[in-house]
């Protein structure tokens, strides 16, 4: 082995160092599964038949923004006006009488989840609702919507870790 050639190892084993030392460890997303479901009398129209529902979740760093804003403000600007706090958005409809899972990678710094129900009449019904998730830990939630009313809460049907 020449000079030449073990100054070269060194050189390449100092730059690894180097270069390993220098990069930050990046975040692993965690799951976060929202179970939705719809009841059979979901949003009737005058006619007293049921219909569908699109429903936004958002995943946030705070609450405080989402709760200062209407439903209108934030069905169509939420990205905008939630800005930073805004990690992750996700957008379903859902049927009467009908189930669905939303399971969704996020940011591990995501501290609250949010729903937003465009109900018929959403001057006369409960349009949002917002619940806290352990930072870093994947969390199993439901998103119950009844006739004008969505509602959210941790699924305790589910050991949180168990399927993921």
């Amino acid at each position: 082995m020449t000079i030449s050639h073990i100054k070269r190892i060194a050189y390449t084993l100092l730059l690894s160092i180097g270069l390993a030392s220098c990069s930050a460890e990046m975040p692993m997303p965690v799951m976060i599964t929202t179970t939705v479901i719809a009841d059979k009398e979901l949003n009737q129209n005058a006619d007293g038949m049921s219909t569908p529902v699109q429903v936004k979740i958002f995943y946030l760093t705070s609450d405080a923004e989402f709760k200062t804003h209407g439903f209108f403000t934030l069905f169509e600007k939420g990205d905008q006006v939630l800005g930073k706090n805004l990690l992750a958005m996700k957008e379903v409809f859902i049927a009467p009488d009908k189930i669905m899972k939303v399971a969704v990678k996020v940011d591990p710094s995501v501290a609250f989840v949010a729903v937003l129900g465009a109900f018929r009449k959403v001057d006369t019904g409960t349009w949002s609702s917002v619940i806290m998730v352990p930072n870093n830990q994947p969390s199993s939630l439901i998103a119950y919507l009844s006739k004008l009313e969505i509602t959210l809460q941790p699924d305790k049907t589910v050991k949180e870790g168990w399927f993921y």
